[in-house]
């Protein structure tokens, strides 16, 4: 499987000012003007520990926590092409390379797109058949918009265990971000997990 990341997330599941909020950061003692939270003390740090425990749930999940833009690339088109991430939103593009070496856009006629959360995929529409490809890699490549969206932007909302369990690595990371043989990193909140496990596309331990 050949992923490719076009656009990373521009915004994360939770925002810094409820990392804040959860941290109990005194927002009060601090000369910077209320209403600005990227003006607060820890700011920086706290922003790189929300990229940080979006990432640790991602690996653990499975799943695609914030929207970014991907695409899959194959040597050949398949009646039914599992897209390696979940949830997908929509199919930006599907191109190829025709017989004769040219570029192509197919026409989303051709294809279907499921959107199942947990098993999204693209599939040959009734009646249709796959465009002859030449043979050669990365003949075909499909591009799509994964992840759940912010709060503010529906229809596709970040699950509020999943915005918990965030804010418990947030809080754990931020507890013990000193890296030194006097303070060992215990593991990450047995809580968190809890939260996370039921959204995990395959189950494990």
């Amino acid at each position: 499987m050949n992923l490719r990341t076009i656009t990373r997330p521009a915004v994360e599941p939770i925002t810094l000012e409820e990392a804040l909020r959860h941290l109990e950061v005194d927002y009060g003692q601090h000369d910077s003007p209320p209403g600005d939270p990227a003006t607060y003390y820890q700011a920086d740090l706290v922003s790189e520990l929300i990229s940080a425990a979006r990432a640790h749930a991602e690996d653990f999940t499975e799943r695609c926590l914030a929207e970014g833009t991907f695409e899959l690339r194959l040597d050949a088109f398949a009646s039914v092409i599992s897209l390696p991430k979940a949830p997908v939103q929509s199919i930006v593009s599907i191109m190829y390379i025709d017989s004769d070496g040219a570029e192509q856009t197919l026409d989303p006629a051709v294809y279907t797109f499921d959107d199942n959360p947990d098993a999204p995929a693209v599939r040959l529409a009734y009646d249709q058949t796959w465009p002859a490809t030449r043979s050669e890699a990365n003949a075909v490549r499909i591009r799509f918009v994964a992840g759940f969206q912010a709060a503010s932007s529906p229809p596709n909302p970040v699950p509020p265990q999943i915005k918990q369990a965030l804010l418990l690595i947030i809080g754990h990371l931020h507890e013990n971000r000193e890296d030194s043989s006097a303070a060992k990193l215990e593991p990450i909140p047995l809580g968190a997990q809890a939260l996370l496990r039921p959204l995990r596309l395959h189950m494990g331990v």
